[in-house]
């Protein structure tokens, strides 16, 4: 491996024709059809030397930049032009081609390669060009698995999930081992309808260079369909090195689709490039999102993508295209920062947005000087040569938090512009605490939830909005994105666990919990019933819950005796206190009063708290709900259905203590006495969590 040219690729964003050819890309036996080097799909099918001299002359009639005499779809937008089965009709509108995942599965499996077992996965190296169909899903807890792929010989085969789950894929690298790390390698094929549950991939370096991703380290083929759940990054090793860390894909020129990664980077010192779901993309991602927490120290991070850029040569596509993408959840670093990409270079960003926490330092301090950093909600850096239409439809909510100094490319939406524009875009000035950005418009939350502050958005095919409840999400997304978990308390998981219904599965760890009839009373409704011994936790790599602007917390809960008359002092629902070290950010609860309880800190002290109590205490012996409210000025509690109590939070937001949740107790320090604060003799069922303050109107729904 040539080292040193794995790392400028991923570093500057741009590959060296010359370096191409001394590692073999593009081989006798792999050559890239036209399609794939203008626009990086992946199909293989011999090159037609006069393709770039085509007189491509004409009308445009679907609007997606190819002229009618060279769009493999002319009736259809398709800019990506991908031809999955080089017949020269591009997928949009080849009907003989089954949407992935949505064919004749049965047919699709007789043509394919088996794969039922961790050694078959394996085996998928000895035939790179094969068409394999996942039977089952697999569990590679006892396996090692090496990088599927290399630069000289890269996977350009099929790859069918069949949507089952790769689980505990776990890879560790040494200093002198191979310098990327990730199921694939290096793909030029087709990846789809695969499921990694709980990856889990280790990096140590000792000044050595790596490059590591869950699902593959450079992509010049499509990924559609693919989905990482839970995944970890670690990195550890003494100095400093130039390790470049991605969640589902590390330099991306091809196609990426229809695909998510959730999960924790925690890269400790390094001069890394990180991106939550992509390092470097120079080719086309859409309709795909990242969440979880990112934390490095890396001079270029972002949550979805470190840097977003074209290319320039005409053999690989030049796009640089993100859209109709989001990321959830927080990114850290002590270098420059972005929200969602940490730094654009002429790539094009639209009809994207950005939720949940930033945090970087304002300035850095060396011996010699000190100099300002870049931090953007959304974008830390953009920069454009000439006149480009780079970020276009976006939109961030969310929270920055400088520490180390105050510089002025700290932005609401953009750290730094450098001749790029910024159309029709915003960013929330109340959530964010901040006026200035170099680029977009700030907007108050009020205004951020209503649909006429988005000039020339487009509603109906790309957009939808709850009037006044709830920023802009899209159209295309699958489930309910501010609905953080959802657990139905029947214990429907694998033993000792309550899966969550929610998109980001949450899912809880029973310590000792008793399952018990449920509130409904029908046969396998049941509900969790704690003693005052037991608790669950939510079972994540990263921190679980992030309420930034606002949250609902609702349950139904059954009290089956004056908790009075308990020898606990207070009894936990829900929370993520660290007893003597940290102050809840979140917490509901029942006091000795049997009244609802829903509080939250702003800061890490025991004094700057806001409670919000029910007006009178829960009935016992029945099931009642409770819902607790933040809305970001008033903190509301809800019993059964009804407004009980409120409170002015004076603008106040819950702080970020980076701890796990707990269900039914709190965790403690040990000389606190360990987890305690437990339910005593207390049932629950149907438990929501939103990242968002529901309306009267949706609690009354819940509490039916």
């Amino acid at each position: 491996m040539q080292r040193a040219w794995l790392v400028a690729f991923v570093l500057v964003g741009v590959f060296i024709f010359g370096a191409l050819a001394t590692t073999n890309w593009v081989a006798q036996d792999i050559s890239l059809s036209p399609l794939l080097q203008k626009k990086g799909v992946g199909t293989i099918a011999p090159l037609q030397d006069d393709w770039w001299q085509r007189d491509c002359v004409g009308d445009d009639k679907d609007g997606d930049g190819f002229v009618d005499s060279c769009d493999n779809c002319p009736d259809d937008y398709n800019p990506d032009q991908q031809d999955s089965d080089g017949d020269g009709i591009g997928d949009v509108c080849d009907r003989s081609l089954p949407p992935p995942g949505q064919g004749n599965k049965k047919k699709i499996n007789e043509e394919c390669i088996p794969v039922r077992t961790p050694q078959d996965l394996d085996n998928v190296r000895n035939n790179l060009a094969g068409h394999y169909c996942q039977m089952n899903d697999i569990d590679l807890t006892e396996y090692r698995v090496e990088p599927i792929g290399d630069e000289a010989r890269p996977f350009r085969g099929i790859y069918n999930g069949n949507n089952y789950s790769i689980k505990n894929y776990h890879y560790e690298r040494f200093p002198g081992q191979v310098d990327y790390v990730g199921l694939f390698g290096f793909m030029w094929g087709t990846l789809y309808d695969i499921v990694l549950y709980r990856p889990h991939l280790i990096i140590n370096s000792t000044r050595d260079d790596a490059v590591a991703a869950v699902v593959a380290v450079v992509n010049n083929g499509t990924i559609a369909n693919v989905h990482v759940i839970n995944g970890e990054i670690d990195r550890y090793g003494s100095g400093e090195s130039e390790d470049l860390i991605g969640g589902l894909v590390g330099g991306n020129l091809g196609v990426v689709e229809r695909s998510s990664f959730g999960g924790f980077f925690d890269v400790g010192i390094s001069d890394e490039e990180l991106g939550g779901f992509v390092i470097v993309n120079l080719g086309t991602i859409r309709e795909s999102y990242g969440y979880g927490d990112f934390e490095g120290t890396s001079d270029q991070i972002g949550g979805f993508a470190g840097k977003n850029t074209q290319t320039k040569e005409k053999s690989f596509n030049n796009l640089g295209l993100i859209e109709r993408s989001f990321f959830l959840g927080s990114v850290r670093s002590k270098g420059k920062v972005g929200g969602f990409v940490g730094h654009n270079s002429e790539g094009i960003v639209q009809n994207s947005y950005m939720r949940g926490l930033v945090q970087g330092n304002a300035t850095i301090s060396t011996p010699n000087h000190q100099r300002n950093i870049s931090i953007g909600v959304f974008i830390a850096e953009s920069y454009c040569t000439v006149d480009c239409d780079m970020v276009t439809n976006v939109y961030s909510a969310s929270r920055v938090v400088e520490i180390d100094g105050d510089s002025d490319l700290v932005g609401g939406l953009i750290g730094k512009n450098t001749d790029g524009a910024v159309l029709n875009s915003y960013w929330d000035v109340n959530v964010s605490k901040i006026s200035q950005s170099d680029g977009g418009e700030g907007k108050t939350t009020n205004k951020m939830k209503q649909r006429s502050t988005y000039s020339d958005w487009d509603f109906t095919n790309v957009w939808r909005i709850e009037e006044g409840l709830m920023y802009p999400y899209l159209r295309w997304q699958p489930h309910e994105t501010d609905l953080l978990a959802l657990y139905k308390m029947n214990g429907d998981g694998h033993p000792a666990t309550d899966e969550d219904s929610s998109m980001y599965h949450h899912d809880l760890a029973l310590e000792g919990v008793d399952l018990m009839q449920g509130r409904r009373g029908f046969k396998g409704d049941n509900a969790f019933y704690f003693d005052g011994l037991d608790y669950a936790v939510v079972n994540d790599v990263y921190d679980s819950f992030d309420f930034y602007d606002g949250f609902t917390i609702a349950t139904w809960i059954k009290l089956n005796h004056n908790l009075s008359e308990s020898p606990i002092p207070a009894h936990v629902i829900f929370g993520d206190m660290v007893a003597g070290e940290v102050w809840p950010s979140v917490q509901l609860g029942i006091n000795k009063s049997n009244s609802a309880t829903v509080k939250f800190h702003w800061n890490d002290s025991v004094s700057e708290a806001i409670v919000a109590r029910s007006a009178q205490p829960l009935a016992v012996g029945q099931w009642v709900h409770i819902a607790g409210v933040l809305d970001g000025t008033t903190l509301k509690m809800y019993v059964n259905g009804q407004l009980s109590s409120s409170v002015n939070t004076q603008g106040k937001l819950p702080y970020d203590p980076n701890t796990r949740f707990f269900v039914g107790a709190v965790n403690g320090t040990a000389a606190a006495g360990g987890v305690q604060w437990f339910l005593d003799d207390v049932a629950i069922d149907d438990f929501y969590v939103h990242s968002r303050a529901l309306s009267a109107q949706e609690i009354q729904g819940l509490a039916r």
